[in-house]
């Protein structure tokens, strides 16, 4: 397929100097994406990440971009190259395609039944990636927003704000990888006796669902230097 695919991120020019942005960063360069991770000077919190991307989103509309990915800048680490994501991609035949978990975050913000995706282990939106349409982004965007015009009320976090907005959209606007086939969340997959997942060097394996994702966010507050495992993931994929 022909595609101009742009993956982004944002943080604060603190966060920007810590050596898990440099890994995520590494990741990316290694495997030819075009990343532009964004520091914000005037970042004040999680309704800041909003503001950026229903803002620098809408923008790339006419800059030959098709397609728009959105990650977390220090914990989502990529596996594969740009032609498989987007082959992966494809497959799910939906313009706009969200990071899933285990958990409902933040806590008590929704209820299992008040959520209208399928019955699974993996079925609650999570903030930390997506991939899709440059324009049926752009679109939601715009239309959540007023065009920008409206103020970014975020109470919450940028997960939850997004979270509103799939439950109310869905599957119109938005759907979820529940089946991992590309994005893989790391909290509430590592623990029990039988974690969902097996991490080895430049993989994961989802038992559950018989699948190796190549999006692999380590939410939960997980460092992806100081924790065995994740270093493990992306090491080799850099020595």
């Amino acid at each position: 397929m022909n595609y101009k695919l742009v993956v982004m991120s944002v943080c604060d020019s603190f966060y920007a100097r810590r050596p898990q942005i440099q890994i995520v960063t590494r990741l990316m360069e290694k495997w030819g994406y075009d990343y532009r991770p964004y520091v914000d000077p005037l970042w004040h919190g999680w309704p800041d990440k909003v503001r950026c991307y229903t803002r620098d989103v809408p923008a790339l509309l006419g800059t030959g971009v098709t397609h728009v990915m959105f990650i977390d800048a220090a914990d989502v680490m990529m596996l594969c190259g740009p032609d498989e994501l987007m082959e992966r991609w494809t497959a799910f035949n939906h313009p706009w395609v969200y990071n899933a978990e285990v958990n409902i975050w933040p806590p008590n913000s929704f209820t299992p039944e008040e959520y209208p995706t399928p019955p699974g282990v993996f079925r609650y939106i999570n903030g930390g990636a997506y991939l899709g349409e440059l324009e049926h982004v752009a679109g939601w965007y715009n239309k959540w927003t007023n065009f920008g015009k409206d103020p970014i009320v975020c109470e919450k976090s940028d997960q939850h704000w997004m979270a509103e907005r799939m439950v109310k959209h869905y599957p119109e606007a938005i759907i979820l990888d529940q089946n991992c086939e590309v994005f893989q969340c790391g909290c509430g997959a590592r623990v029990g006796p039988e974690p969902a997942i097996q991490i080895s060097p430049g993989k994961v394996y989802n038992r559950l669902t018989d699948t190796y994702p190549v999006v692999i966010h380590a939410n939960g507050g997980d460092d992806i230097i100081a924790d065995t495992e994740w270093r493990t993931l992306w090491s080799s994929l850099l020595d």
